[in-house]
């Protein structure tokens, strides 16, 4: 139950944070380009974190020979 209640919570935060990125990014056409950066790289780490944890989930389900961990 309690681990159910953590991933929620992590795809709540995902969600949050990739919305905020994209809210940054669209702030672009308005002249803001720091804003934009701002909101691209929290985007960036989303995704280098569903990378990682995919990669994890492989190695415990066995499948490390399609991605091997370094």
């Amino acid at each position: 139950m309690l681990q159910k209640k953590f991933v929620l919570s992590c795809v709540f935060a995902v969600v949050i944070i990739i919305a905020i990125g994209t809210v940054s990014v669209m702030k672009y056409q308005e002249g803001s380009p720091g804003t934009a950066a701002a909101g691209a790289g929290l985007i960036v780490l989303v995704f280098i974190g569903w990378i990682d944890l995919i990669r994890t989930f492989a190695h415990t389900k066995r499948i490390g020979k399609i991605w091997p961990k370094h």
